[in-house]
């Protein structure tokens, strides 16, 4: 016969209550076991999926429309676009700094590393078979997060960012060596310049920097999502050039002292509220509630396991059978 929790419990042998607890060890231990199991896998992938992950500045970077190329600086990537497959090679002294090295609150953001004092020479430029030339006519924007080892004024050359040009036509986002000021040039020797200068407290910081233009509209500067500088439309031609890094595609001695990151090209001008997205994505200001991480997935499947153990244990107790 079966005894349930609240039947006469004065019958019970020693043998029954032996019964009982070793069926509850049983089943906490098998349960336990596949939980941790379980949790040593899921900990496992994502650990492998951490290894070359994709941050939340990458895939704010990689759905925003109009994107030409798209430049992280990983060591798996290089001096390579992954949004589109281009191809780039680095220059000189540039190298690629391991996660950790680039900008944002992601660990796993790195950098492009340009050892320019004294200028070596050293940038990054497309190449190799299939180059990003061109792509920019009526519309645009050139977006990147720099990192000044020091200032143009003190180098005695203008730093450039990141763009393409040809003579008479620009597309250059740069740092002038006469004032430090931030300017994006769409045409001819037009440019629209930052408010603020950049000074010595700008130095091994990283800093946000867009140029945004339309040929109808404005031409737009940002620092760190906020506007710095206005101006009015800006004419640009569709040509032909390469993308460069770091460096003039047209004009010589103009290699950035210090380290980039992010560096993205594309054909549309950029609103204010996309700039800002960006780099609120790199600052993890906009993430919503997020998804736990693998090995928050692993603790919570450990704690489910040893939840789903002790029901068991529990159900076991409820009825024991006695011969």
């Amino acid at each position: 016969m079966h005894y349930g929790p609240d039947g006469d419990r004065s019958h019970k042998s020693p043998t029954a209550i032996l019964t009982r607890l070793t069926v509850g060890e049983h089943v906490m231990k098998r349960e336990f076991l596949a939980a941790s199991a379980a949790a040593a896998l899921l900990a496992g992938a994502g650990m492998a999926g951490q290894a070359a992950a994709q941050t939340a500045y990458d895939t704010a970077v990689e759905n925003t429309a109009g994107l030409l190329g798209y430049y992280p600086f990983t060591q798996a990537s290089q001096a390579n676009d992954v949004a589109n497959g281009h191809t780039g090679t680095l220059q000189g002294s540039a190298s690629i700094g391991g996660a950790g090295t680039g900008f944002g609150t992601d660990p796993n953001q790195s950098s492009l590393v340009l050892p320019n004092t004294p200028n070596t020479g050293s940038y990054a430029t497309a190449g190799g078979a299939n180059p990003l030339q061109g792509g920019v006519s009526s519309t645009g924007t050139v977006a990147a997060w720099i990192n000044l080892a020091s200032l143009p004024s003190t180098a005695g050359r203008i730093f450039s960012i990141a763009g393409e040009s040809q003579g008479g036509d620009d597309l250059d986002l740069q740092i002038d060596n006469s004032d430090n000021q931030l300017r994006f040039y769409t045409n001819g020797g037009g440019y629209v310049g930052a408010a603020t200068d950049f000074d010595s407290s700008s130095l091994n910081q990283w800093i946000f920097v867009v140029g945004t233009f339309s040929d109808t509209g404005t031409t737009d500067l940002y620092v760190d999502g906020v506007l710095a500088g206005t101006g009015g439309p800006g004419g640009h031609g569709a040509e032909n050039e390469p993308f460069y890094v770091g460096q003039s595609n047209a004009f010589g001695n103009r290699e950035f002292d210090g380290s980039l990151g992010g560096v993205a090209l594309f054909d549309t001008q950029l609103t204010g509220d996309q700039v800002e997205g960006l780099y609120k994505a790199a600052e993890g200001t906009n993430t919503g509630g997020g998804v736990p991480e693998p090995a928050a997935w692993a603790l919570m499947l450990v704690g489910f396991g040893g939840l789903g153990a002790q029901l068991r244990w529990a159900r076991q107790h409820r009825t024991v059978a006695i011969a």
